[in-house]
């Protein structure tokens, strides 16, 4: 039975995928909303109706629950995320099915990004190709233990003259979970029926908080590193290649930005640098 002291309740929003605690979920109860914290825990005021009162969860990126109250108030309550389509990349030879910066290669090493951090690919349309982006594939570093863990990926649009993502191209957040820890992943995201930008579109791969990943203790170095999946990918001088603002890339080149997700205006632009980021089209 859930904890309860002075007429309050204390419940736990999880995901259901890698129990964790859902930060910033809402839950609904007798028309009063509250947020829960880095932890997943929200503290109801007032014990509902037990026969009569329900409540729902939201969250961005999970499918909402709506949950009736029966005998007693549940400790633990379990989100499913709203996408989570997974499958190994078969590509095959339909006409219309086109790959942009295709992953399926050989890359020379890769990067293990830290927590609350994002990689970003620009993918040129230097073809002008016209059709919606059916999904988007990348290829994980080969860690085992890092794997399998959870990241985001967000797809933004960029304009001409411009070496900065602009706006995003799908609102909803896409947390992927690799449960199977396949090397090289697709999610299927045909359902947004993004058109492909004329002028070409980024891709990002983001990492989650602190306490999405547990750590494990490097003997070598003699710390605690946290299991975060990383990207392959190639870099032309063995090393970041740190850019000005004032650079303005070709429009028929891929090229990176990284930044910190707690500071979303700080892009550090990154050149000869080649991820593991694609996406398939399906041409109109």
């Amino acid at each position: 039975m859930a904890q309860q002291h002075l007429n309050s309740w204390r419940l736990t929003i999880i995901d259901s995928a890698t129990l964790k605690g859902i930060d910033r979920a809402t839950a609904t109860v007798d028309d009063k909303v509250y947020i829960t914290g880095a932890q997943g825990i929200v503290f109801i005021n007032k014990i509902p109706k037990l026969q009569s009162t329900g409540i729902k969860i939201t969250c961005v990126g999970y499918r909402a629950l709506e949950y009736k109250i029966k005998d007693k108030c549940p400790d633990t309550l379990r989100l499913s995320a709203s996408i989570n389509n997974l499958k190994e990349i078969s590509i095959n030879s339909v006409v219309r099915k086109v790959i942009l910066a295709d992953v399926d290669k050989v890359y020379e090493g890769g990067y293990y990004p830290g927590p609350n951090e994002e990689v970003v690919q620009f993918i040129p349309n230097a073809d002008k190709i016209s059709g919606i982006i059916a999904s988007i594939e990348c290829k994980s570093l080969h860690n085992n233990d890092s794997r399998g863990k959870a990241f985001k990926i967000n797809i933004y649009a960029k304009s001409d003259g411009d070496v900065y993502p602009e706006g995003e191209l799908i609102k909803d957040s896409i947390i992927v979970y690799n449960n199977a820890k396949l090397p090289v992943i697709e999610v299927d995201i045909t359902k947004y029926n993004i058109q492909l930008p004329a002028t070409g579109f980024f891709i990002g791969f983001e990492t989650l908080s602190r306490n999405w990943y547990d750590t494990r203790l490097l003997k070598s170095k003699g710390i605690d590193q946290y299991r975060i999946p990383g990207l392959q990918g190639t870099f032309k001088n063995k090393k970041w290649t740190s850019l000005s603002d004032a650079w303005i890339p070709p429009s028929n080149t891929t090229y990176v930005l990284t930044r910190k997700t707690s500071d979303y205006n700080t892009w550090v632009i990154q050149k000869d640098v080649n991820f593991a980021l694609g996406a398939t089209i399906i041409k109109d």
